[in-house]
């Protein structure tokens, strides 16, 4: 007989298409991942993919096993949403969502949760990637977006605050005017090729001065502090670095600036799924002059 867990594992790494993003989106482990999608395609007696450097890609087996998949997934997360909706107790387990640049304060928001909640256990998914809410890959996401998903219930936190950040033995003082050709230059790729920091370098700064390439927060934060080029950061993430120092607003389009708390309208109605949503919200609004700027 399959396992449901492997069924759900083998959709999210479909939908992913590679082990590495698929852990960022569930949260377990890229070899926990492998090992479990290795034992389904032994069980099933047939490869389910095409392995290349590049990444996975179903071929007609997988695609079929994905249909079907797909559609137990998401009527098996349909019920346990419903279910999980008619819980008035305050305890139980709550799975929370954020990216790494909050990590912080969501961590300290629910430190003292759990003080007047003991009931009440905390799962955290720590990733740059929009977990799926419908599927309960988490039941809270604390998420920046312009626009969120319609289907969800959303609390508008505040706007994030950007900056662009350099070594603080580097940039002593802050340059009165930037001049993009005095500089070196932290870019963008993977999930950020598209986004409007990417679209702006490309079209401002020459090739030769952009001396890096990343697509996670930590990455700019860690080239930033070493001195190699100057790179964008959320506030929040930048002004506490002791390593780095605001050099200037950034200078062309911004990513989406609106910080939101989301929970699917099910999974709200469950009493430990509110607690810990209205505490963090509160939490976080509490420090909205530490990193976002008035409405």
């Amino acid at each position: 007989m399959l396992d449901w867990n492997d069924l759900k594992w083998f959709v999210a790494v479909a939908d992913a298409g590679s082990f590495r993003l698929a852990a960022s989106a569930t949260g377990l482990n890229h070899t926990t991942l492998s090992r479990r999608l290795r034992a389904l395609e032994e069980q099933l007696g047939l490869a389910l993919f095409e392995r290349a450097s590049s990444g996975l890609t179903l071929n007609e087996a997988g695609e079929e096993l994905r249909r079907s998949s797909e559609i137990l997934v998401d009527e098996v997360a349909d019920l346990q949403r419903r279910l999980a909706g008619q819980d008035q107790r305050p305890e139980g387990r709550v799975a929370i969502t954020y990216s790494y640049g909050f990590a912080p304060e969501v961590i300290s928001a629910v430190g003292e949760l759990g003080q007047l909640y003991p009931g009440i256990a905390i799962t955290h998914v720590k990733s740059e990637d929009f977990v799926d809410l419908n599927r309960r890959e988490a039941d809270i996401a604390i998420r920046a977006a312009d626009n969120p998903p319609e289907n969800l219930l959303g609390r508008r936190i505040g706007k994030i605050q950007w900056g662009l950040y350099g070594n603080k033995d580097r940039y002593t003082e802050a340059p009165k005017e930037l001049v993009i050709v005095d500089h070196d230059w932290i870019g963008f790729g993977g999930r950020w090729a598209k986004a409007p920091p990417t679209r702006w370098l490309q079209e401002n700064v020459p090739s030769s001065q952009i001396r890096a390439e990343v697509d996670d927060p930590q990455s700019i934060r860690e080239l930033a502090a070493s001195g190699i080029g100057l790179g964008l950061l959320m506030g929040i993430d930048g002004d506490r670095d002791s390593r780095l120092t605001r050099v200037s607003d950034w200078p062309g389009e911004l990513p989406p600036t609106s910080l939101w708390l989301l929970m699917h309208p099910d999974v709200s109605r469950a009493r430990r799924v509110r607690v810990v949503a209205d505490y963090l919200y509160d939490h976080l609004r509490a420090l909205e002059g530490a990193f976002v700027s008035p409405r």
